[in-house]
């Protein structure tokens, strides 16, 4: 084996020093007492660096679970409101149709019955041009109308958010965290929509379709069996996914095939 050599320079009081700290320690040589000091140095920067990496994660995991509660709280809300806004347009789209049939009803109606007699014209006012002025108005009447029915739709259709852009948003909704009375509604509309839904012996999981794939492909390239290092490699909603599949038997570690499968 190749021997290399490595000078150091000292100082007469550092070498006396080193020379010291070499005969307490055991050592014959001071050759073999600096090799030694040398090499317990490395060893112990590499285990701190390992020791660090080990304290961040777990630092990062506990803030994962403190956070978790928060977020689906907020996922949960946006679902409600985003119910709550699809409730209000199908009352107003209900209201603006009766408003306009209302006015086909008065549009249909003769301005004048017969069998009445006419009032007697104002001095300098023809008959005609009565007939003109009343035309004009109810010309200018359907205008406004009609602006105003397309001014609503219009804004209807820039708010509506209905439930699935919602869950297109969050990837994932749990039944537990949803504070409505009739959930099935919901969930029935999500399924008609195109939303995966698991029925597990708890609730229920609705899942957006692009996120569905996204997972399965993420868990397909993980083929370790520990269910908290496979979180570690997935986000966060699709940890809190996984980690709901396991605990319900619908996700199981395939040792054949080094991979995960889902019962779903």
């Amino acid at each position: 084996m190749a021997m290399k050599e490595l000078v150091i320079i000292f100082s007469d009081e550092e070498f006396n020093e080193l020379m010291e700290k070499a005969k307490k320690a055991g050592f014959v040589l001071l050759n073999d007492y600096v090799k030694h000091r040398l090499m317990k140095c490395d060893n112990s920067t590499q285990q701190s660096q390992i020791d660090m990496s080990t304290i961040l994660g777990r630092i990062e995991r506990k803030i994962q679970d403190v956070l978790m509660p928060f977020t689906s709280e907020i996922d949960a809300l946006k679902m409600q409101i985003a119910i709550v806004l699809e409730k209000i347009d199908e009352i107003s789209d209900n209201i603006h149709g009766a408003t306009l049939s209302s006015a086909k009803m008065e549009k249909k109606e003769p301005h004048t019955q017969k069998g009445l007699k006419e009032m007697p014209e104002k001095s300098g006012t023809s008959q005609s041009e009565r007939g003109s002025s009343k035309e004009t108005q109810q010309a200018q009447k359907e205008a406004k109308e009609k602006n105003e029915a397309s001014q609503a739709e219009k804004t209807a259709t820039d708010k509506k958010k209905d439930a699935m852009s919602v869950l297109k948003e969050q990837g994932v909704v749990l039944e537990s965290e949803l504070n409505l009375r009739n959930r099935d509604a919901l969930f029935s509309k999500l399924e008609k929509e195109g939303a995966k839904i698991i029925t597990t012996e708890k609730e229920r999981i609705a899942i957006h379709p692009d996120f569905y794939t996204k997972f399965t492909t993420d868990l397909s390239k993980i083929n370790t069996s520990d269910v908290n290092e496979v979180a570690k490699h997935l986000d966060e909603k699709e940890a809190k996914l996984f980690k709901k599949l396991v605990s319900e038997g619908l996700a199981y570690f395939d040792n054949g095939s080094k991979t995960w499968k889902l019962l779903v």
